[in-house]
């Protein structure tokens, strides 16, 4: 069983890795979309990564869609610039060409400028949880995000 699993493991390690690129992310999410990971990410002149932004699918929906889990991180120094909300649209566009139609988060409930970054882009709050972080726990708000197609 231990070689199966890591096998397993191994597989879906290169799924992930080639769901890096555009031109095989539709057919790996017809065969195995847990595998695919969209990323987003936003460098400034000095080519440094100042932002980033992911959607990493979850399951198929029962209309043909796909549900998927999102994160999203600007360094603080770049913050309160609408960086933020103009990657998490052009990722939101980009996504909705793989069908992806429903977005998870969780949202630390002290993030002020993010809850009401969610609220601006249409996210709905659907429940309230705990999350571990480091060793630390947050309150926190489960969001969904319907796309249209």
């Amino acid at each position: 069983m231990f070689e199966r699993s890591s096998l397993r493991w191994v597989l879906e390690q290169v799924m992930l890795a080639l769901s890096r690129y555009e031109s095989i992310r539709g057919l790996l999410l017809s065969i195995f979309p847990k595998a695919v990971v969209i990323p987003v990410v936003a460098t400034n002149d000095r080519r440094e990564i100042v932002a980033l932004t992911y959607v990493k699918v979850l399951s198929k929906l029962s209309n043909s869609g796909y549900s998927a889990l999102e994160g999203i991180v600007v360094i603080e120094r770049y913050r309160d610039m609408g960086l933020g909300y103009e990657m998490m649209l052009l990722r939101n566009r980009i996504v909705r060409r793989y069908q992806i139609g429903l977005i998870w988060t969780w949202i630390v409930a002290s993030n002020v400028g993010m809850l009401s970054l969610a609220k601006k882009l249409g996210y709905k709050f659907v429940g309230k949880t705990g999350i571990s972080y480091k060793g630390l726990q947050y309150e926190a708000y489960e969001a969904i995000l319907k796309l249209r197609r």
